[in-house]
Parts: structure tokens; sequence; C-alpha cells
């Protein structure tokens, strides 16, 4: 099947912010800034032999939240972890700042397909921001470990702020997690979780 969207007079702003996959998922390529409101618009969905079928989508965007978490340029960059510390120990704190003590925050990690408070490998606390070792990193047990991706969320009043990118390397001989921050444009904050024991 090959998917495309048709826009109407109305929607005509989203034709070049809005794209579809080869499954039908449209995704924003930019972010929807400024175009606040309702719009329709339709997704046609072909097999090459016949016309087709299409289904009309209709779309809210909301205006932004007083309450948009971001987090600081001062965020930690490196954070020491000894070998074989006790599960349960904290690797790093993250806080992000809101424009207002009204609001509440809560974080999460993103584990692909959605919000959990722990993986195999980590776990972070929904109000504090403590990202915990859920498992002791032990040389000697095991000198390696899969490619772990998430992503460390905070949420507030339903609205994800993810300004930052990193990349984590835990590597038992150094006994440190060195988080490498690059710029990114999307809205959520990426982390890499490589271990390199």
């Amino acid at each position: 099947l090959e998917y495309s969207l048709m826009m109407n007079s109305e929607s005509s702003a989203l034709s070049s912010l809005l794209r579809v996959d080869r499954e039908g998922t449209v995704r924003n390529v930019e972010p929807l800034l400024g175009l606040e409101g309702k719009y329709q618009f339709a997704i046609i969905a072909r097999d090459g032999k016949h016309n087709g079928a299409s289904a009309t989508i209709f779309l809210t965007i909301l205006p932004a939240s007083k309450c948009q978490p971001t987090f600081p340029a001062t965020v930690q960059d490196v954070v020491y972890v000894n070998e074989n510390e006790f599960p349960g120990s904290v690797l790093a704190q993250f806080t992000a700042e809101v424009s207002s003590s009204d609001c509440q925050l809560t974080y999460a990690i993103w584990n692909g397909t959605k919000y959990v408070n722990e993986t195999e490998l980590f776990m972070i606390e929904p109000t504090t921001g403590e990202l915990k070792a859920k498992v002791s990193f032990d040389c000697e047990e095991q000198d390696r470990h899969a490619v772990r991706e998430f992503c460390i969320a905070v949420k507030c009043r339903r609205l994800p702020k993810f300004p930052k990118t990193a990349e984590y390397f835990v590597d038992g001989h150094l006994r440190r997690i060195f988080v490498i921050h690059k710029p990114y444009i999307d809205s959520f904050l990426r982390e890499i979780v490589r271990t390199v024991l």
C-alpha cells in the first residue's frame, strides 16, 4: 500500500509539516508552533491496482502550556558509578525548570513504546527525577551489555518537553558514566545508553 495526505484550503498550512510513512503513520517533521486550532484533512491509501480508499483526519493542535518544562543547560555532564554498586543506587538527578511553582512535574523513561518508571537496567523516581540502577554493574559477572535506548521524559499537564539529547556510555573499567550533550530540535530528550564494560 501507498499512503498520501490530501489537504484542503484550511489545512494547507500543515502540508509541509506533516508526513505519512509506508505504514500509514502520520508524523510532524517540524514543531507545530503558532498553529493552534482545529484542522481537517484526508489520508489516501492505494495499492496500485485500484482507486484506493480515504479516511478523514480531524486534528486539534493545542496551545503550549505555561507549564512547559525544560532542562537547564547546566544539567549534569559526568556521573561517576562505582563498580558493583548496589541496585537502587542513584546514578543521576534530573531537574526540570518550569515558569511557575504551581506546575507539577512527572519524570518517566521512554522505553520505545510507552512511558515507564523502570526498564531492565534503570528506574526513575517520577517525582524527584532520580535515575537509579536496577542492577549491579559487575565486570566479573558480565563484561558486556546490549545497547539500550531510552529517553528521560519530563511531563507537565500531559505536555512533554525534551529539549536535549545525550549519549550515555557506561564503562566498568573507568567506573564512570559519560553524558555527551548534542543539540536537538525535536520535542524530546533522547539518551542512548551503551554499556561497554
